[in-house]
């Protein structure tokens, strides 16, 4: 899971937009 993009785009203050993630 690419939870490192989510953690910068919560530091960048962007909404959470859906990523294409292989799980």
């Amino acid at each position: 899971k690419m939870k490192a993009i989510e953690q910068i785009l919560n530091e960048l203050g962007i909404e959470h937009i859906q990523i294409p993630t292989e799980d």
